[in-house]
């Protein structure tokens, strides 16, 4: 283990890197609560079943995109616990992805680009602190 390393692992966690790495661990979580009431939900809707026979493959396709995508913002957020620069990354992708559908002239809410302006500001002031 290295200086820098041991030294920044002694240190607490910056509030601005806690609270980003919080927001992609409760993205995650709260896409996969949804994810399981929705599939709870199927069966019972005669027109979603209806849906799913006549493509199982695109229905499949789309809920393991899903699910990958919930595993990969809890995974960004346990990253960014960790001080990882390479959960930063992910982050820096999922967080810039609204402000550039937004450049291209359609896109998500003012709040949404919003949190995504101070998720990319809390990870750049925090970068020296990952490893």
């Amino acid at each position: 283990m290295t200086r820098l390393r041991r030294w920044a692992q002694e240190q607490p966690l910056p509030a601005r890197l806690q609270w980003t790495a919080e927001y992609f661990r409760w993205c995650g979580f709260s896409r996969a609560v949804i994810i399981g009431i929705t599939a709870a939900a199927l069966p019972f809707q005669a027109a979603v079943r209806t849906a799913i026979a006549a493509h199982p493959f695109r229905f499949g396709l789309g809920l393991a995109s899903v699910t990958l995508t919930a595993a990969a913002w809890w995974w960004t957020g346990e990253r960014l616990l960790a001080r990882r620069r390479d959960g930063a990354w992910w982050a820096i992708v999922a967080l810039a992805l609204p402000v550039l559908e937004r450049a291209r002239g359609a896109g998500p809410s003012r709040l949404t680009l919003l949190i995504s302006a101070l998720g990319l500001v809390a990870i750049a002031t925090s970068w020296r602190e990952l490893e």
